[in-house]
């Protein structure tokens, strides 16, 4: 089912209003997961507007990343597969010496650009941009000839990952290192944070506020001001094929995973001990779903397989 372009402004301030109503509101709207938005779509209101608050240049949007020879201009955040992302982005399009001599081992972060060889990219938490910089990017936004693609993820899956890698991955499971690396704002203490407890804590900052591992997809990736033609999910494959084969990749990222699986497997993530289950409640879904309500809305997923399998079985299931 398509939606008028013209309901969303509508829709994100209802669900900003009233979040709780969100979690399995599924308007099947039209910038959908896997499918072309169609000319009839429009940039949400803006997100800050939307929510009182001003924010400055240095306010950190994602990834950003356009090559004008081929033609697209793409967005991927974090916890929705940056790292991969990143690596395979770097790999298609940098020569191999200039990859063996600039980076090491599978570093991630990516210098803003690389002009000579024609690959353009928004810094990693760029502190601030002059008003020339502000401009190349509005009229990169404008560029209607550039194939624009953003990836997401379901909001709960996000938040389940976030807390495995920044909790039990880079804090090694210390309070201190949330609150003070990832400006979570947890209790002291040094007995261990619950994943429903990460969840209540995360709560207690204004959503546009949260560190960008945490904060709704919503206010990343420019999704209020670029008309984004396609979607893609990251968990299905297909998706992001496509996308690989828009760009003109020899390499898709599903075969780029393949050919580095044992750099990403569980035994080597954080020295195998993070976890892919955590107790919780259906209190931790509300938690969730308000939070991320608007995600929910925009993006057409809904909460209920996370109820399901928090009240059935006690964990969540990714």
């Amino acid at each position: 089912m398509r939606r008028s372009g013209l309901l969303l402004p509508l829709l994100f301030v209802a669900v900003c209003a009233a979040p709780s109503d969100s979690p399995t509101f599924d308007p099947g709207a039209q910038f959908r997961k896997g499918r072309f938005t169609g000319p009839n779509f429009r940039p949400l209101v803006s997100s800050s507007a939307a929510h009182g608050a001003t924010y400055p240049n240095s306010f950190w949007s994602g990834y950003q990343m356009w090559n004008f020879e081929r033609g697209y201009f793409g967005c991927f955040m974090p916890k929705v597969g940056c790292t991969i992302w990143l690596s395979y982005m770097r790999a298609m399009q940098l020569p191999t010496d200039f990859l063996n001599s600039h980076f090491d081992g599978d570093k991630k972060y990516f210098p803003a650009s690389h002009k000579e060889f024609g690959v353009f990219m928004r810094p990693f938490r760029q502190q601030g941009e002059t008003d020339a910089e502000l401009a190349e990017r509005a009229r990169v936004f404008r560029n209607a000839s550039l194939f624009k693609w953003v990836v997401v993820r379901h909001p709960w899956q996000r938040l389940v990952s976030a807390y495995r890698s920044k909790y039990e991955g880079e804090c090694n499971f210390s309070r201190e290192c949330l609150k003070k690396r990832f400006e979570v704002n947890v209790s002291p203490g040094t007995h261990p944070l619950s994943f429903h407890d990460f969840v209540r804590a995360l709560t207690r900052t204004p959503p546009p506020r949260l560190e960008p591992h945490f904060r709704p997809a919503v206010f990343l990736c420019d999704l209020d001001r670029v008309q984004y033609d396609y979607v893609a999910e990251l968990g299905n494959p297909e998706d992001t094929d496509y996308v690989s084969r828009r760009m003109g990749f020899p390499v898709t990222l599903r075969e780029y995973v393949g050919d580095h699986k044992t750099r990403y497997s569980d035994k080597v993530y954080y020295g195998g001990r993070t976890h892919h289950v955590h107790n919780c409640t259906t209190q931790t879904v509300d938690m969730a779903a308000a939070l991320y309500g608007v995600d929910a809305a925009l993006l057409g997923y809904t909460f209920d397989d996370a109820y399901e399998s928090c009240l059935k079985h006690g964990h969540t299931s990714s």
